[in-house]
């Protein structure tokens, strides 16, 4: 199966493509990160799946991405408020995960898996915080 993992230059998003690429899967990394500033690390992943630049705050580039995959693993976002301003934060967040799974309704990928860091952390962003 062909799996596109968003943010998957990330330390949670790394795992889990080596994970899909060890049980046997094709892997599509995508993440706003360059490839010219990766880390040696994310370098020797690279070797053995496919990346594309890919900001998720712009649907077309989503949808592009996502045309040739068969299911996605969604972990692309801010992860603390102190990595961003409030609106740049809601634009990667939540616009961005709308734009996933729009693409992902218009192509038919009925497989989606979406995890967000709070689920990761634990944090807690209410009132009593």
């Amino acid at each position: 199966m062909k799996i596109l993992i968003t943010g998957g230059l990330g330390r949670i998003g790394q795992e889990t493509a080596k994970h899909c690429l060890q049980m046997g899967h094709q892997v599509k990394l995508i993440d706003a990160l360059d490839e010219t500033a990766v880390t040696t690390r994310q370098k020797a992943l690279l070797q053995h799946a496919q990346y594309e630049q890919v900001d998720i705050r712009h649907f077309e580039d989503v949808l592009s991405a996502c045309k040739d995959v068969e299911a996605i693993v969604h972990l692309a976002a801010i992860p603390n408020y102190f990595q961003g301003n409030e609106l740049n934060i809601f634009n990667v967040n939540v616009m961005g995960s709308y734009h996933l799974f729009q693409a992902a309704d218009q192509l038919g990928i009925q497989k989606v898996i979406a995890a967000s860091s709070i689920n990761y952390l634990g944090n807690g962003f209410g009132p009593n915080w």
